[in-house]
């Protein structure tokens, strides 16, 4: 008997022992922060990253930039951008940047090539990032209404004419995802592009801590969304960027990295898999890593995208 007890005991330790250390991982992934548990993958081309976001820092400022605010069903204050450069134009992108990231630092080195294509840029922060609120963000769960209602900002400042793309990079990907599949969409949104999305929210996690970690993976992510039920309030089933694509409404145009340890790949190629629309088109860009793309090959990147614009117009 006293046998069973100890037992007991002993498991009963290490639940609470592992619970205290999945709860700081939680912490890490979802928190708004600037550290980060999982940093492979991310943190080799950052030098290069900011260089090129101050090249677009000193591009924007020539252009009227407008601060929006919105609020989200949760009562959260989310601010954007909006970056008008083009005039009399009926376009514009809506620009959403990677978990933690900060919007007009992350997202406006692409609003060069838009403006080139015609379009303005809103560039915004997502929840728990930036000058936005929030204390956690939830990698798409409720970011994909938060977009729903920028673009409904928009359409009040452009009218019903105007033609919007949905434009996201890592997180932001995965919430352009999410929201093709929205019932009801507006019919403003012309066409979504991901860039470095995740295929569903538990692969990405056990792809990360099979790789970046020595923990019991499956009980981790038990665990990890055991915690995501009591402090954000949905299940990791929810949350399948995957999923949401079957019901595809919008083109798409997906972008990857070929090099990319965070996210692979393949992930991408799943997604363009599953997207039922028929209007759908992938690009693997050579030797890019994670969030790299625009970085490695700019060019080849802005022929990506007008390509598939002109092939959605």
């Amino acid at each position: 008997m006293m046998f069973v007890i100890v037992v007991v005991v002993i498991l009963a330790l290490l639940f609470i022992a592992d619970y205290a250390v999945t709860k700081r991982i939680f912490e890490y992934i979802f928190a708004k922060t600037e550290e980060t548990f999982f940093s492979k993958g991310i943190s080799d081309i950052y030098s290069q990253y900011q260089a090129q976001a101050q090249k677009a820092d000193e591009w924007l400022a020539q252009y009227e930039q407008e601060s929006l605010k919105i609020t989200s069903k949760d009562g959260l204050n989310l601010e954007g951008t909006l970056v008008r450069m083009v005039s009399d134009t009926n376009k514009v992108i809506l620009a959403i940047g990677d978990h933690q990231s900060v919007g007009m630092q992350d997202m406006g080195r692409f609003a060069e090539m838009y403006q080139e294509l015609g379009y303005d840029a809103c560039i915004i922060d997502s929840r728990a990032c930036g000058n936005s609120q929030g204390q956690y963000g939830s990698f798409g769960y409720y970011e994909q209404d938060d977009v729903l209602l920028w673009c409904q900002k928009l359409i009040e400042i452009y009218g019903e004419t105007v033609e919007i793309v949905l434009h996201g990079m890592g997180v932001g990907a995965a919430t352009v995802c999410l929201v093709s599949g929205q019932k009801d969409l507006p019919k403003q949104i012309t066409g979504g592009v991901a860039d470095g999305a995740y295929q569903d929210i538990t692969v990405q996690l056990r792809h990360l801590l099979n790789t970046q970690t020595q923990l019991p993976v499956e009980f981790t992510l038990m665990m990890l969304n055991l915690i995501c039920k009591q402090k954000l309030h949905f299940d990791f089933k929810k949350l399948s960027a995957e999923k949401a694509l079957q019901k595809c409404q919008i083109p798409m145009l997906f972008i990857h990295g070929e090099k990319d340890s965070y996210t692979p790949s393949y992930m991408s190629e799943h997604l363009y898999d599953a997207c039922a629309t028929k209007n759908k088109q992938i690009e693997i860009v050579n030797e890019a890593k994670h969030n790299g793309c625009y970085l490695m090959h700019p060019i080849a990147y802005q022929r990506y995208i007008q390509n598939w614009l002109e092939s959605i117009a």
